[in-house]
């Protein structure tokens, strides 16, 4: 969609992201996550779900120093 001219807000992401893990399509999430700035959910929740539980931990980490 970004690369058809629509811009996605942090929402948008949100809703994308959600909707591709919740359908175990983690490659494309991850794609997606790149243009992620302001959500730490579905990056936490993708990290879950594809078994890269340090990866969500580092997550959460970071989230505390925030």
């Amino acid at each position: 969609m970004i690369d058809k001219g629509y811009t996605f807000d942090g929402f948008a992401y949100c809703t994308v992201v959600s909707a591709l893990v919740k359908t175990c399509r983690i490659e494309e999430a991850s794609h997606y996550m790149e243009g992620m700035v302001t959500s730490y959910n579905a990056p936490i929740n993708l990290n879950c779900k594809g078994s890269k539980l340090e990866v969500a931990c580092e997550i959460l980490d970071e989230m505390d120093k925030v």
